[in-house]
Formats: C-alpha cells, sequence, structure tokens
C-alpha cells in the first residue's frame, strides 16, 4: 500500500508505516515519484515471497534430513497483510534449526541465546546458502538470487564477497561469545 497526502505530518507516516504502508508520498508527488514507489513496492514483495520459498525449502531440507518435523513457533515478529481495507496482524513463525533460531520478519538470527543482526543481503544469502547445503553454489547465482541481477563469475565474486565475509565474522563472533559464557 501506498499513501498519497496532501496533509502529511509526522504522526501519520509513521502510522501509516507502522500498519504496512509500503511508502508514504507527499502531494504534489511526481509520476517518477510514484512510479519508483510502486517498482520499490513490487521488488519488496517479491523479495519477501522468494524469502517464503526458501525458508519453505530449509524446513523441508532440515525435516528430510533429520526425520523430524522443524520447530516452528510464533514469535513476536508480526506479518500485516490487508483485509476489505483493514490491516490484520499476523504472527510470522520463527524457525529454529539445533542452536540457531531465525526471525524472518527481522533479519534476525540468534545463536543459543546469542542475537546477531544481519543485514538483509546477509539474511538472504544465509537462507539461500541453508535451503542449498550440500552442494556448492556459484557467486553468480547468489548475486542473482540474493542481490536480484546477474553477472559474471568474476564480478559477482567481487560483488557477493564482503556480504559472505561479514556473515562469517558474525557467526563466529556469536560462538566466541558463547563458548566464553
Amino acid at each position: 500500500m501506498i499513501l498519497l497526502t496532501g496533509y502529511a505530518s509526522l504522526e501519520t507516516a509513521i502510522e501509516s508505516l507502522r500498519l504496512g504502508a509500503h511508502d508514504y508520498l507527499v502531494k504534489p508527488s511526481s509520476s517518477q515519484d510514484i512510479r519508483t514507489s510502486v517498482s520499490q513496492g513490487l521488488e519488496r514483495a517479491r523479495n519477501m515471497k522468494h524469502r517464503r520459498l526458501l525458508l519453505r525449502a530449509i524446513r523441508d531440507n532440515v525435516e528430510e534430513l533429520t526425520g523430524e518435523g522443524l520447530s516452528l513457533e510464533a514469535g513476536d515478529t508480526r506479518s500485516r497483510t490487508q483485509t476489505a481495507g483493514a490491516p490484520v496482524i499476523t504472527p510470522v513463525a520463527t524457525m529454529t534449526i539445533g542452536p540457531l533460531t531465525i526471525y524472518p520478519g527481522r533479519y534476525q538470527i540468534s545463536v543459543g541465546e546469542q542475537p546477531i543482526d544481519l543485514t538483509p543481503t546477509e539474511f538472504d544469502l544465509l537462507l539461500y546458502l541453508a535451503a542449498h547445503r550440500g552442494r556448492v553454489v556459484p557467486c553468480s547465482e547468489l548475486v542473482r538470487e540474493v542481490r536480484g541481477y546477474t553477472l559474471g563469475e568474476n564480478e559477482a565474486r567481487e560483488v557477493i564477497r564482503p556480504h559472505v565475509s561479514n556473515l562469517r565474522r558474525k557467526l563466529k563472533a556469536s560462538g566466541r561469545t558463547r563458548t566464553s559464557s
């Protein structure tokens, strides 16, 4: 949902975004601003759908490997949907795989009791790698699936390498914190 208003205020902007609006535009807005907002909203919807598919693939892979159901618990992360003009807030499941808990709506994971904040790219990268574990994933595939554009392997390696390094660093730091506690 994109809100377009001629009576903008900080309070209404915050409230509309809190209730699930994608964007808050103030009149007069150019047609380019509106097209850009719609384009970004569609991209965000595609990314959320992709993230849900990755989470489902991770759950299915874990169930297949362990023969057990994956722990899906209702967390305090919430999803907003529109029904007859009114937002409906529903809990989004958190996913637990061994000591790792994934909080889909927050770009956050935890290892044991140690929370780890991730960037959206790091979060999507972790989901994609977890869903495709057991095989080497080319950098060009990671960039295409996680970032949404196509590059040659050498360029893709340069784009994705810092994100992989940051993700590894954060996971290693959480392991050191857990063992030193």
